[in-house]
């Protein structure tokens, strides 16, 4: 008899001859037992004709032979990433980066006994858009922008190639004839990518254009090269003020042997009846810089200048010129000329004190002990400054030099100097200028103390300045202290405050003072600042054992000789001594 195993899998068929009778066998005969038995799916015909043959022809038994099979489903293939551009080649606009293939559809199977297997559905390939790319009918991906393609597994951009350097000032890009597809690269790809990379500014297109011609006529690619550049910034200038007079204090000039050559000339400006003084030249606005990203820092704001006609000076547009013969002085950004009295001989019992408010003095011989002279203005004297006292609200001008012992003093708001100094108590508003040797003397100047020549020493005393010093030789070799301060300027400070006050008054009364105001507390700031390092103390020849130096508080004391050094305060605003550049 026939015997069939049939799972949903296989259906296995066992026949040994005379099983069927002869003329009824055939596969016909077989198929139609299968169906019988409920085996309608995945039938082997070649393998029914391989059992008859074995059993009809070689009378030999057929064992469990495979004679049905389960037809076994196809799952469905989503659709291939097909790269058409590789990671770091070159695309242009327009050019396909990757598409998508054709997905291969699910085929269902069967059981032998009919019953359907499912197969399973892929999921979709969807594509995605990195960076300056698109997707097309969504089958392709085409870049937006002229670039290298970047790939990686989660997706494709294309990365601008370019590079901002310089901290932001200057912009390169890689010049290709044309992408990996052989797309020509235009300028206005290079342009667009310029602007995707954020570049704003500063873009040269005349440069970018020859980059692409050389690029094209070579066939070779051109890298880095700068197409744009920010524009630095331009510092605006302060209004300032040109003088047509000499208004520095000089030194002189050094000669071949290291001394200085001395001229005594006067420190007073004199000027003829329609002479110019000076002009107000008007602040310049600065310019801010712009990187390659139109990104701008901000810009200082320019300080403007009040300068006033005084007293025997008229104002023609921005200049300012004299209406008579006389002395010019400036003093709080006011200019004004006076008058020179002049005195042929000594001021002593013979002429008294001398006071002249409105102009300046010019004493022709020596200024006696115990006596005064005041001038508005300037104060020269030919001779010697013995035990008295001189103000001035100008210059003091000694040409022979200051001895003094007790009593005496020296006040000038402008500049004081002399040819020496000994036991003299000195004030400045600006610079006091010793050409040969201090001693034993008190000094206090605004700016700065300049003692210098081939033979000028300072030695003893105290010396106090806001702006420095530069001296030949400070203190002495048998140890006599010397004390040299830098500390702020407190008179101007004060003075300053008392303006501020006054000026706060008149803004309370209705008066439109702001600007005024502000210029005022801009200029006490600054002379309140402890911070500038470039204020030191110049030693031009021999510094000695004995001397104290004080610098906003920090000290020192010299206990060794030092030649040609530089003392100032460190970044810890301690004292350092270093060599005169």
């Amino acid at each position: 008899m026939i015997k069939l195993d049939v799972t949903d899998k296989l259906a296995k068929l066992s026949l040994s001859p005379g099983d069927v009778d002869a003329a009824t066998l055939s596969v016909d005969y077989l198929v139609g037992y299968l169906s019988d038995a409920g085996v309608c799916c995945g039938i082997l015909n070649d393998a029914i004709a391989d059992v008859l043959q074995q059993v009809s022809t070689l009378q030999v038994a057929a064992e469990c032979v495979v004679v049905a099979e389960q037809i076994e489903p196809h799952d469905e293939q989503p659709a291939a990433l097909i790269h058409c551009l590789g990671n770091d080649q070159i695309a242009a606009v327009g050019d396909t980066i990757a598409e998508l293939g054709e997905a291969v559809a699910a085929v269902d199977g069967k059981t032998v006994r009919g019953a359907l297997i499912k197969a399973s559905a892929a999921p979709e390939t969807i594509l995605s858009a990195g960076a300056n790319t698109e997707v097309v009918d969504k089958t392709k991906l085409k870049a937006t922008a002229y670039g290298t393609i970047k790939s990686s597994d989660k997706e494709i951009s294309v990365v601008p190639p370019v590079v901002v350097e310089d901290e932001g000032m200057t912009a390169a890009i890689d010049v290709h004839p044309k992408s990996s597809a052989g797309t020509p690269i235009t300028l206005e790809m290079v342009q667009e990518s310029l602007v995707v990379a954020g570049v704003l500014h500063g873009v040269n297109d005349k440069k970018i254009e020859a980059a692409l011609q050389q690029a094209a006529e070579t066939d070779n690619s051109l890298l880095h090269e700068v197409v744009a550049e920010g524009t630095p910034a331009v510092r605006g200038m302060d209004a300032r003020i040109e003088h047509f007079i000499e208004t520095d204090q000089e030194i002189g000039e050094q000669r071949h042997d290291g001394s200085i050559d001395f001229h005594e000339r006067s420190t007073i400006r004199n000027v003829k009846s329609g002479a110019r003084i000076c002009r107000l030249i008007p602040p310049v606005e600065g310019q801010p810089r712009i990187d390659v990203y139109g990104q701008s820092d901000s810009v200082e704001a320019v300080q403007d200048v009040i300068y006033e006609a005084g007293e025997n000076v008229e104002q023609r547009g921005d200049e300012f010129r004299s209406m008579m013969d006389g002395a010019v002085m400036i003093r709080d950004n006011k200019v004004t000329v006076s008058d020179i009295y002049s005195l042929a001989g000594d001021i002593d019992l013979e002429s008294g004190n001398l006071e002249h408010k409105k102009g300046a003095v010019h004493i022709r011989g020596t200024v006696r002990s115990g006596f005064e002279v005041h001038a508005g203005s300037h104060i020269i004297v030919d001779k010697t400054v013995e035990d008295s006292t001189l103000d001035s609200d100008g210059d003091v001008q000694i040409t022979g030099g200051v001895i003094q012992a007790e009593g005496g003093s020296i006040r000038a708001s402008g500049n004081v100097t002399a040819k020496f100094a000994q036991n003299a108590k000195i004030s400045a508003g600006g610079n006091i200028v010793i050409i040969g040797a201090a001693m034993n003397c008190d000094l206090y100047a605004g700016s700065r103390i300049i003692v210098a020549g081939r033979k000028a020493r300072l030695v003893g005393g105290v010396a106090h300045a806001s702006g420095g010093f530069l001296i030949r030789q400070l203190g002495a070799e048998t140890g006599v202290p010397t004390r040299v301060e830098i500390a702020l300027d407190r008179q101007a400070i004060e003075a300053l405050e008392q303006k501020v006050a006054l000026t706060r008054q008149a803004i309370a009364a209705g008066k439109a003072l702001e600007a005024d105001l502000e210029k005022l507390l801009k200029r006490m700031r600054a002379l309140s600042d402890t911070s500038n390092q470039a204020i030191v103390i110049d030693i031009e020849g021999t510094v000695y054992p004995g001397v104290t130096v004080k610098i906003y508080g920090a000290h020192y004391r010299f206990s060794e000789e030092r030649r040609k050094c530089r003392i100032g305060l460190d970044e810890h605003r301690k004292i350092k001594l270093s060599p005169l550049p």
